[in-house]
């Protein structure tokens, strides 16, 4: 649970610092950070599941 934790707090913390970038840059970023956070969220139901 620890490690989901971690993870979140780094996303949260990767969104706050996109603001800083110019708006084409921020919407690649943003786009990048969803396919991450929906893959650890698979990761983490795919582990739950089958453990």
């Amino acid at each position: 649970m620890l490690k989901i934790a971690v993870i979140i707090a780094l996303l949260l913390l990767a969104f706050i610092a996109v603001k800083y970038l110019n708006e084409t840059q921020q919407k690649t970023i943003i786009k990048l950070l969803l396919v991450v956070l929906g893959g650890v969220t698979l990761l983490f139901l795919g582990s739950e599941l089958f453990r």
